[in-house]
């Protein structure tokens, strides 16, 4: 799908239309367009991600029908609750029971899995060699055997997979902006039994050890402090870093900048990789380029220190603390209340009513996704009431077979 990008000039803003199918919005001015080109075809574009989304409600009716649920789905990818035989296994707000009465959701049999997978493909218009869904290589060794694999998830997209011995599928979500300096032969990691040749970031996959109780304390990085490595990519950037280091700033290279705690402008100081040295550098902010320091000490008229400004980000320790008790919004509880950091067990449907089309300036309220047009056509999404039978996705849960299309 063609777009290019058509700029009036700063000073020459042109009045653009909009429409949300056949009804007219009204129009704004912007200094830049997407003018569609000579491949612009937007219907496959929906065609295909409508596909996309049929497929996965297909195979989620199919988990159900059979009384399954699942760990976690996203985009075109489903985590079932299964084991190699099938059986119950523990779980609040489950819709079975265990022998002891604990509340319980079934595992779907490996077999039962192949069967849901095969009963698509009968869908398919394409060879059958060309599977709509099947299992991905993480459910098998090295040599090709299928394992079971255990589940922990907390929210959408951030989940972890892995065998009774080692870390398998760690997701990298919300993490991949923090900068850990580590040697080149330890910065990323393979899993050793895995089918699947993917390498994930070393740091994460120790988190999500920690988090499993595979460890019992984090590494040093759990006391660095939250930084991510910044481009220097604008005139802006480049300029300030030239009043701490002239010589390191260059553009297109990159500088480091601290993750406020508690939001705040962007401060920036040269490329450093070395953890122990972050708190002494110079920062000096692309707001109004006053240097300082991750804390300082404020002196009163007299000269006198009176008090400590902190404006450190916080350490990687309670970044890790804080991953798991990310809220799950899309979702209810099991008791039909809305999740918190705590919420276990099998989650349930959080209805929406759909109301107006509306449009939103792009630097205006920062709600939702804007296109580089400036303007955003939406759906607003009201939430309402509580659904009283479970969607089959859990928040925490134990054994997750993986079929992705």
């Amino acid at each position: 799908m063609e777009l290019n990008r058509k700029r009036f000039g700063k000073n020459n803003p042109q009045e653009i239309r909009i429409w949300a199918g056949e009804k007219e919005l009204p129009s704004i001015t912007s200094t830049e367009f997407e003018e569609p080109g000579k491949w612009y075809f937007p219907w496959i574009g929906s065609l295909i991600t409508g596909g996309g989304r049929l497929l996965l409600g297909i195979l989620e009716k199919e988990v159900l029908t059979l009384g399954g649920s699942f760990m976690m789905t996203d985009t075109d990818s489903m985590a079932v609750v299964s084991t190699e035989h099938g059986g119950l296994i523990p779980c609040p707000g489950g819709p079975h029971r265990m022998p002891d009465g604990r509340e319980a959701v079934k595992a779907l049999s490996w077999a039962e899995v192949k069967h849901i997978t095969d009963r698509i493909q009968e869908l398919s218009p394409y060879d059958p060699k060309i599977r709509l869904l099947k299992f991905d290589k993480v459910n098998f060794d090295r040599n090709g055997k299928q394992h079971q694999l255990f589940g922990l998830g907390y929210s959408a997209k951030r989940y972890c997979l892995r065998t009774g011995k080692e870390i398998i599928k760690p997701s990298e979500h919300g993490l991949g902006l923090y900068f850990v300096p580590a040697k080149d032969d330890e910065r990323f990691w393979k899993p050793e039994n895995c089918l699947e040749d993917k390498t994930y970031l070393c740091w994460v996959k120790e988190l999500w050890e920690f988090k499993f109780g595979m460890r019992k304390t984090l590494p040093k990085w759990a006391t660095y402090y939250s930084m991510r490595k910044y481009g220097v990519t604008s005139p802006n950037v480049l300029r300030e870093l030239r009043e701490i280091d002239r010589d390191a700033a260059k553009p297109h290279s990159f500088c480091i900048s601290p993750i406020p705690s508690f939001g705040g402008d962007t401060k920036v100081a040269p490329y450093c990789d070395q953890p122990d040295l972050w708190e002494d550098l110079d920062y000096v902010s692309l707001a109004n380029g006053q240097k300082t320091r991750l804390s300082s000490i404020e002196t009163d008229d007299e000269g006198d220190e009176s008090f400590v400004i902190d404006d450190a980000p916080h350490k990687l320790r309670e970044i890790a603390k804080r991953y798991s008790e990310s809220v799950e919004h899309k979702s209810l509880a099991p008791d039909g209340s809305k999740c918190t950091g705590s919420t276990k067990g099998l989650l349930r449907r959080r209805p929406i009513r759909a109301s107006d089309f509306f449009h939103l300036n792009r630097r205006g309220s920062g709600q939702g996704n804007v296109d580089r047009s400036g303007i955003l056509l939406r759906m607003t999404r009201t939430l309402c009431g509580t659904e009283p039978t479970g969607s089959g996705s859990l928040k925490l849960c134990g054994s997750c077979p993986c079929a992705n299309s």
